[in-house]
């Protein structure tokens, strides 16, 4: 069991927790910023007793069941209603897409991340996906669902985005934070609840930086868990191919493409950007995490608790 916090660690926590989703211009309610707190609360009254406080000296606001920074006005609070809104319409799309993804050969789930997977999306916001394939499938797997991209949807990447691909085997992330445990956490299955369940189980890790961390239920309608024989069809007239060869090429050349138009990372950086490996394709071109923790480090320091990075 974790162990309960004081009252000025649990203060300091609820701060950091909203100064994190502040990042993201995403208030939080009441249930929401319990769970990504990174302390364990002793009770509800304790948890009550401190938010007010908070709100006494003026550090966080209250507005229509939403808490959010001092430093912001409530129009925050209007900004995630419009997000809602449009993440409803995309949710849907997001199922369609996610049937097509159920057909292409090799792919064994869909999982939804990003902002949708927390029921919001920004303007200009695009439908992240994470794509768990066969082992030693997973480059054929990506060169099918890119030239689909390429050629039918103009290489639109607004209902299409796929910056995450790992094998049935790699669904453990090594790197263990706050910024991935929140990822983790929110992740929503579309399809293949038995792949989201063990997925949820390589990664219990993240109770260690969410110790209340509980589920929430959004009422996603998922796709069936049984596989598509029109899949299965694919795969058997695929695999009269020397595919684990093929799979390696691919994998290589994709590497060598994004070195060469990543030339001035060094190999440190650039593995951090990009991955191409046996059991793993990510592509943040912006260096994403990095990106986010700066902003998060400059709002602490507005409340003097730089320390804390």
């Amino acid at each position: 069991m974790p162990k309960d916090t004081d009252d000025s660690d649990l203060e300091r926590e609820i701060l950091r927790t909203i100064a994190y989703f502040d990042v993201f211009t995403y208030p939080l309610t009441k249930a929401q910023l319990a769970s990504f707190l990174a302390c364990a609360i002793g009770s509800d009254s304790q948890f009550d007793k401190v938010l007010h406080r908070l709100m006494q000296k003026k550090l966080v606001h209250f507005s229509q069941g939403y808490f959010y920074l001092s430093t912001r006005t409530a129009e925050i609070v209007a900004s995630r209603f419009e997000n809602e809104r449009r993440a409803y319409t995309m949710l849907k799309r997001a199922r369609w897409v996610s049937f097509f993804l159920k057909q292409v050969p090799f792919v064994r789930a869909v999982f939804l991340t990003g902002s949708l997977s927390k029921h919001v999306v920004p303007h200009k916001g695009d439908i992240d996906f994470m794509i768990v394939t066969e082992f030693n499938r997973l480059w054929v797997c990506k060169m099918i669902l890119t030239g689909f991209r390429r050629i039918f949807l103009l290489n639109s990447k607004k209902y299409f985005c796929i910056n995450l691909m790992v094998t049935e085997n790699a669904i453990h992330f090594p790197n263990h934070n706050y910024f991935n445990a929140v990822e983790i956490a929110t992740t929503q299955v579309i399809w293949n609840t038995a792949a989201f369940v063990k997925y949820q189980k390589e990664n219990d890790w993240i109770y260690k930086y969410l110790p209340n961390w509980q589920p929430l239920k959004d009422g996603l309608r998922l796709l069936s868990n049984s596989r598509s024989p029109l899949q299965m069809l694919y795969e058997s007239v695929l695999n009269v191919l020397n595919l684990d060869v093929m799979n390696t090429s691919l994998m290589h050349i994709a590497r060598k493409f994004w070195r060469k138009k990543h030339k001035t990372l060094n190999e440190d950086k650039f593995d951090s950007v990009i991955q191409c490996k046996p059991d793993i394709s990510s592509v943040w071109h912006d260096d994403h995490q990095s990106h986010i923790l700066d902003e998060f480090h400059q709002r602490l320091t507005v409340y003097e608790m730089e320390e804390a990075q």
